[in-house]
């Protein structure tokens, strides 16, 4: 099997695990090395704990993989909001020996801040 499809394999593979997981730490220790996506993750995870990553596409190619996908799930800390909240990201992934050593992410923040009832669009006057 040729490399970038391994690796499109094994982030499936690791959102699967992911997904499931009641304790998204212990599946992130196997599949991380990547400090600041480990802190990324651990910091969703308190804030919604039961999240999800919902994968809309995917792309590999040798050690890379992108995706563009959904962050899911019903934030269970005193926020103004307690429905389930979706939001669109896409994120590049850089995979070495079966681990992820590297990441980059796009968001639309504003939107993020939003759904969490923490900010607001004003309408144009």
């Amino acid at each position: 099997m040729e490399r970038a499809e391994k690796n499109r394999r094994f982030l499936l593979g690791f959102f699967q695990a992911l997904n499931s997981a009641e304790k998204k730490s212990e599946v992130l220790s196997r599949y991380i090395t990547d400090p600041q996506l480990l802190e990324h993750f651990g910091f969703m995870e308190n804030i919604i704990p039961r999240f999800r990553i919902l994968v809309d596409e995917i792309t590999a190619e040798e050690q890379r993989v992108i995706i563009k996908a959904r962050f899911s799930g019903v934030p269970e800390k005193e926020l103004s909001v307690s429905e389930n909240i979706e939001i669109p990201f896409a994120m590049g992934y850089y995979i070495e020996k079966e681990k992820i050593v590297n990441h980059w992410m796009i968001t639309d923040k504003l939107a993020v801040l939003e759904q969490l009832g923490m900010g607001r669009i004003m309408p144009l006057k």
